[in-house]
């Protein structure tokens, strides 16, 4: 039986409130951007098709969550997004930043820079302008039903 999008988005928000913690992957303790969509999908048991995705510096440096999310999963258009797709965004130089569509925007665990210095968390927001100015590319989940 297929996972269904709805699953999907309901399993991101257990994630919710979990701190940020670079290449962390345990919900309720740490979790990074890619930590969060990796777990989500293994959970579900969509495959740890990020497995071997874990060799990346907390700078990023180039295109790697793209790069590797063009070379597992079915790149879509933006136009055709729906929950349980996942997004990769440029911050701000680097592809470097995935995040988990909804309904009401996206659910992403996101470590904000200076001058903020408050800690990072998994959190759902909606999906302003400047968010989606920064999407570089779209993706659905292989196996994924409606």
């Amino acid at each position: 039986m297929a996972i269904s999008r709805p699953q999907i988005v309901a399993e991101a928000r257990q994630w919710i409130g979990t701190p940020f913690q670079h290449q962390g992957r345990l919900r309720g303790v740490g979790v990074d951007c890619v930590g969060l969509v990796l777990c989500v999908m293994r959970d579900l048991g969509l495959g740890d098709w990020l497995e071997d995705f874990t060799n990346y510096p907390r700078q990023p440096v180039g295109d790697q969550v793209l790069l590797a999310c063009r070379d597992r999963l079915q790149e879509i258009p933006f136009s055709v997004v729906r929950p349980g797709d996942v997004m990769v965004f440029r911050l701000p130089r680097s592809a470097c930043h995935a995040a988990i569509a909804t309904d009401n925007g996206m659910i992403h665990a996101y470590s904000p820079q200076a001058p903020h210095r408050q800690p990072g968390r998994v959190a759902e927001i909606g999906l302003t302008d400047q968010w989606k100015r920064r999407i570089v590319g779209c993706f659905s989940i292989p196996g994924v039903g409606e």
